[in-house]
Order: C-alpha cells, then structure tokens, then sequence
C-alpha cells in the first residue's frame, strides 16, 4: 500500500508504483480536453532504490542467471519499460503519435559499485551517481516524433535539462513570456538538422563548490584541486588532462562560472590547508606520528 497526494490531498494506493504513475498517465491522456495542448511528465522513481519490482520479473531474471541487487535492478528496469510501453500505446490508440514529442532522458548517471571504470554502469566512463566526471553527468536522451525527427539517427549535440524549457517551447512554437533570461538554451534547431550548433557554455554544479563547465568538444572541471580540463570527444574516459597545456581554454570556461558561483558554497578549505596552521578552532592544528 502506498500513501502519497493527488492534487495536495492524501491517497492511498495498492500497487507497485512504476504501474501506478503509467496507469494515471494513461488516465490523464484518454481525459484530455482534445482541444487544448497536453504537456505530460511522468518521472519514474525506478529504478532508483530500494530497488524492488514485482516478484515475476525478480523472478524472470534470477532464472538468467542474475542474482542479489542486478537481478531486481533489471526487474525495476523491465517494469519501468513496460510502462513506457504502457503510455506509447495510449498514444497510439488515441490517435496522438504524429502530434506528439516524446522524450525520455535519466536525471543522473548510474550508482558507483566499483573501482574502476565501467563499474558505475556507464561503459568505460569514469565516475557515477554524484560525480562531475562523464559517468555521472552523460546520460541517454531519446526523441520520437514521427514525421518530425528522423528515425534512428544520432544527434551529436550537446544538452542539459535546463535546455527542455526553451527548446520544448521551440518545437511546439510557444512564445514564453518570461521577464527574466532562461538558464538553458534552445537546442530545437540541431535537433531537428541533426547538426552540432554553438551554444553557450552548460554549468553543472557538483558537490562542495565543483563546477563542471562543457563547450563541446571540451568540458573543465573546476574545484579546489585544480583544473582538469578533457577534450570529451576524443577522450570520453577523462584520462588526459589538458589543462597544463591549454590555459586559454581554462580560463575562458572559468569566465562562464561568474554568474553560477555567487549562489552555491563554496568547498571549505582543509585543516592542512590554512594558512595560519590552524584547526578552524581557534587552536594551532595537532601533529600526529604514525
């Protein structure tokens, strides 16, 4: 049984909840009013923990060979794409493909369970769930609309979650009347020519005052270590910091963190770090012998 809120009033639900967010999806779609547009987001909690799935699927990959945490992560998988599913073909039965965007995209890159690279789920990326390296922050985006985008074809382009706003009122040719600039860009136009366009830089903010700053092809990461500046195309693993070499680059992408830093904290220096010595406490930091 689930408790949560529809419309800020309390609801309790039987079900797993993968099936319940398709399931009220589904509703919403088949009660539009069919004289208005539908805007429609459906964020999936799965697979994300406690990683649970009904008992068939747990039980479909335990018989492949699957065991502990992989088998129900690949059973809350399979459910989440059955949903999908679910909602494609509410699509399709109302008569709405031709008209409709679809778009699915992960929030983040997948969950650390090892060392070394690949052990977050990400191919050979480094990092994951957390990190600014490419295992944490490169995640699928899929586009279907037919008629519209290309099937089965590869955009190159560069994107961010802030870019859904500009770039989805773009494709549905609404005007926003915002007074103040949006954070993200319109990436409609290479979208649709299945180019790579200039943009301005996009800004991740990562953990204790971190930035990543990506203009494809480079992409700096800027914390209290140092630059680490990777060329993401040729180098994807992150293996070869270029910021020795190129401090133009570095510091032109730095300039697009001007406006960012102001409003996240900044990474507290370290004990060793201050420059009178001291713990932060008042006291001059102690010394141990090992």
């Amino acid at each position: 049984m689930l408790c949560w809120q529809c419309n800020g009033e309390p609801l309790e639900e039987a079900g797993y909840s993968t099936d319940l967010f398709a399931a009220e999806a589904c509703r919403l779609i088949k009660s539009r009013d069919t004289s208005k547009p539908v805007f429609l987001y459906v964020p999936f909690n799965a697979p994300h923990g406690p990683t649970q799935a009904p008992e068939a699927l747990v039980r479909k990959y335990a018989t492949s060979g699957g065991r502990g945490r992989t088998t129900s992560y690949a059973a809350a998988i399979d459910a989440m794409d059955q949903a999908i599913g679910m909602i494609l073909s509410t699509l399709e039965q109302e008569m709405m493909t031709k008209d409709t965007l679809v778009l699915f995209f992960c929030d983040n890159g997948a969950r650390v369970s090892g060392k070394r690279p690949g052990d977050s789920g990400g191919l050979a990326l480094r990092g994951g769930k957390g990190d600014l390296l490419e295992g944490g922050v490169r995640v699928p985006a899929v586009l279907r609309w037919p008629g519209v985008i290309q099937r089965g074809v590869r955009c190159e382009q560069i994107a961010s979650v802030l870019d859904l706003l500009p770039t989805l009122t773009a494709a549905a040719g609404i005007e926003h009347a915002n007074v103040k600039p949006l954070d993200g860009s319109n990436v409609w136009p290479a979208i649709r020519k299945n180019e790579v366009d200039q943009r301005d830089p996009v800004v991740i903010a990562g953990q204790r005052g971190e930035f990543a700053i990506l203009q494809d092809p480079l992409k700096l990461i800027h914390s209290a270590d140092g630059p680490r500046l990777y060329d993401v195309r040729e180098d994807p693993t992150e293996s070869r910091n270029l910021a020795p070499k190129q401090p133009e680059d570095v510091a032109r992408l730095e300039s697009a963190l001007e406006p960012f830093t102001q409003f996240v904290p900044q990474r507290p220096r370290r004990r060793r770090d201050r420059p009178d010595g001291s713990s932060g406490k008042g006291r001059p930091a102690k010394r141990r012998n090992r």
